[in-house]
């Protein structure tokens, strides 16, 4: 799946990385591509630091496109969670959508 990285000063980088990657091989490839070295790096995902030695799923960040999984297209999905539409630029934590909520698909016409 492809993720995007932000540094400090704005710049945005993508990488291709699998949901079992560790965090550390991701420091690796953004050291190899931009050349911040790994033990300078300080990566987040919705406010949590992500620890080297942990993997992106362990963290809930996994490939969720849902035009990979049920072919429904994106511009055709809405997300919905208790009656608000759910928006790109938003995380689950900004909604208090936590392990076990139930997010709804609804198809735009």
């Amino acid at each position: 799946m492809e993720i995007c990285v932000k540094t400090l000063a704005g710049t945005k980088y993508l990488f291709d990385i699998e949901p079992n990657d560790s965090i550390i091989k991701l420091k690796d490839e953004i050291q190899d591509k931009i050349g911040i070295p790994p033990n300078s790096q300080r990566l987040f995902s919705a406010g949590v630091i992500l620890e080297d030695g942990n993997t992106f799923s362990y963290y809930g960040i996994i490939d969720d496109k849902i035009e990979n999984k049920i072919g429904i297209p994106l511009y055709s999905q809405r997300l919905v969670f208790p009656c608000m539409r759910l928006e790109d630029e938003k995380t689950f934590s900004y909604y208090g959508i936590v392990d076990g909520s139930i997010i709804y698909l609804v198809l735009a016409l």
